[in-house]
């Protein structure tokens, strides 16, 4: 995407450096700019100015000789070598009109493809009907608007390829798409937000996906796949702004945390689009179980030749939750620390693919063991602590856990910990600045949270 604003020097110094850096195997993909349609940009309303209000021209008129000078620049630096360039004009998928414009307006043969988005979401009536149910809206209640929705935009979509594609015999690429199952008007919070975050974990987000996609190439022409960028790689579920990652954060344990729309992704992508491993990314085997306490145990499988990291998962027995917790290129065990005594558990464990980080193998059979019985308490007595002076300004002292040394934690108005350690019967504060603050400990299997006044 070149810079809206980008002068004439700047936008031949970028086609050059393109053509003369990158590898020559590779195509390069040139639009002028973003989504010079959408009010919501600043560019938008630069072209308006610049190409319309000082120029006298209408909008969009105003906009494409601007595209037309970046299709041209481009055009004479990669001059002969015109294989490795394909110039991209961006239309919005739901303005026809505007798109004809466009498109219409520039020199016939100077540009190879036009690119809508491919979003499916929600229209404005489906929003209603959601925002009448407010927190009470579920999943099932989202999906048959999104439904719906998906087949007014695959009518725009259709209509796109008619007018523009068909016609000039270029295809339709899509410069970014996906989910888009957000309120109107964008940037609102919905009363049914917690829905629409849900159903980015659900099942039936991976099936609309797959619709999605679906639908896409039954209106795709020639044998060619065609090119779609999902937006975007990683981000947090949003019910404002939108939850637009296929993943949530790049680590994501999916067998934790769902990602149907990243398994929906990869179950589509056509093959010769795969880069796979070298070798099989196989699940360990050889798996075993040593050194069991009652609080932890230390867990051994094989070494994958191909893998960079290994992920462990485990659960007490008849547990609905997993934990989780990783292991680097070549180790062959783990520790699990912070076990319940005397308790089954089960453990599994898979390997990530070397050259392929986001691709991994299958998890292993479960296999089991049991934590050691608890130790019997040593101190029988019930713990009441209290803390003095309080206010206090140097030396802070407990009473009520006898001589046990018990682990304290000392957390300011913010929740942030300033001081640690093992308290007997007393600690210095000495050093904490003036204010209130929280101490957690732990005495005789009881967690205290206790308030203190520091001077």
């Amino acid at each position: 995407c070149v810079p809206h604003n980008a002068s004439n020097e700047y936008i031949t110094q970028l086609a050059t450096m393109v053509r003369d850096q990158l590898n020559p195997e590779l195509k390069v993909y040139v639009e002028y700019s973003n989504e010079i349609w959408n009010w919501m940009f600043g560019q938008t309303h630069w072209l308006y100015k610049f190409g319309c209000l000082y120029k006298n021209q209408i909008w969009p008129e105003g906009i494409t000789p601007y595209i037309q000078n970046c299709m041209n620049i481009w055009s004479n630096v990669f001059s002969g070598q015109m294989q490795r360039l394909v110039r991209v004009v961006g239309v919005q998928a739901s303005w026809q009109d505007v798109s004809n414009r466009i498109v219409f307006n520039l020199q016939s043969g100077s540009f190879d493809a036009f690119s809508p988005a491919g979003y499916f979401g929600l229209t404005e009536y489906g929003d209603q009907v959601l925002d009448a149910l407010g927190s009470a809206a579920t999943v099932e209640d989202v999906l048959p608007h999104v439904i719906d929705a998906m087949e007014i935009t695959m009518e725009w979509l259709r209509s796109q390829k008619q007018h523009i594609g068909d016609s000039l015999n270029i295809p339709m690429l899509y410069y970014e798409g996906g989910q888009h199952v957000t309120a109107h008007p964008f940037g609102m919070t919905p009363t049914y937000g917690q829905a629409l975050m849900d159903l980015q974990r659900h099942e039936a987000m991976y099936e609309l996906y797959l619709a999605w996609f679906d639908s896409l190439r039954k209106l795709h022409s020639g044998t060619k796949p065609t090119l779609f960028m999902h937006f975007t790689l990683a981000a947090p579920l949003s019910a404002q702004y939108g939850s637009w990652g296929m993943v949530e954060y790049i680590n994501q344990d999916t067998s934790l945390i769902p990602a149907p729309k990243y398994r929906a992704l990869l179950n589509s992508i056509h093959s010769g689009c795969f880069v796979s491993c070298p070798q099989n990314c196989t699940t360990p085997t050889g798996w075993n179980t040593t050194h069991i306490t009652s609080t932890s145990a230390k867990v051994h499988w094989q070494s994958v030749t191909c893998a960079i990291k290994y992920t462990i998962r485990y659960r007490p027995v008849g547990s609905s939750s997993w934990k989780s917790t990783s292991a680097k290129q070549n180790k062959t065990s783990k520790k699990l620390k912070n076990l319940l005594p005397g308790t089954q558990y089960e453990w599994q464990i898979r390997s990530r693919c070397s050259d392929s980080p986001l691709i991994t193998s299958d998890y292993s059979p479960s296999q089991f063991f049991t934590t050691a019985p608890a130790r019997p308490e040593v101190v029988e007595q019930p713990c009441v602590v209290a803390l003095y002076p309080n206010p206090v300004s140097n030396q802070l002292f407990i009473g009520g856990c006898g001589d046990v040394a018990v682990p304290y934690i000392i957390l300011n108005l913010q929740g942030q910990r300033v001081q640690t350690g093992l308290l007997d019967s007393s600690i210095d504060v000495s050093s904490l600045p003036a204010g209130m603050y929280f101490m957690r400990l732990s005495c005789l299997g009881n967690i205290h949270m206790l308030s203190f006044i520091k001077n």
